[in-house]
């Protein structure tokens, strides 16, 4: 896997979510040193796949006064039996493989994006998580710029019959 410039994550879209913004440079640079079997995961493989979240549904610590792009947590799963990672600036979590399957997204181990949105329920509401299986499908129905997504920005839009 080769390095991708920070600057290519932006594409220059004025409605970009910081949040999610600083998420995907985080992941980018911990993906890096991912361990074998580890993959991003939640909030964080939603912010991978440009899929629109309320600031509720990222993980953050440290002090509220700190800038939220300096306190948002990245998530990575590990499948049972292994030990979930820890680091400063991640959040691991363990969970049977069945119920959680990855692919890669640009080389990086990433969850499915049906196994994102399963795993996003406990942290998202009922409008808010078919707001997100709309933006996975690509059946906008928020209002506003993010509800707006093009295909360009997620390209596996198709839904596969099989």
């Amino acid at each position: 896997m080769t390095a991708r410039g920070l600057e290519d994550m932006d594409d220059g879209d004025p409605f970009t979510d910081p949040i999610a913004e600083s998420v995907r440079r985080l992941s980018h640079a911990y993906a890096l040193r991912l361990p074998p079997g580890v993959h991003l995961s939640r909030s964080t493989a939603a912010a991978r796949y440009r899929i629109p979240l309320p600031t509720h549904a990222f993980p953050m610590r440290g002090s509220p006064s700190l800038p939220v792009g300096e306190r948002v947590l990245i998530e990575v799963t590990t499948p049972a039996p292994g030990r979930a990672p820890r680091g400063p600036r991640v959040r691991g979590h363990q969970t049977l493989a069945s119920l959680e399957p990855a692919t890669l997204l640009d080389g990086i181990p990433i969850s499915t994006p049906a196994a994102t949105w399963a795993s996003l329920a406990g942290r998202l509401g009922i409008d808010e998580l078919v707001a997100v299986g709309d933006a996975i499908v690509r059946k906008a129905r928020i209002p506003g710029p993010f509800g707006e997504c093009s295909t360009r920005r997620w390209p596996h839009s198709r839904i596969s019959t099989r």
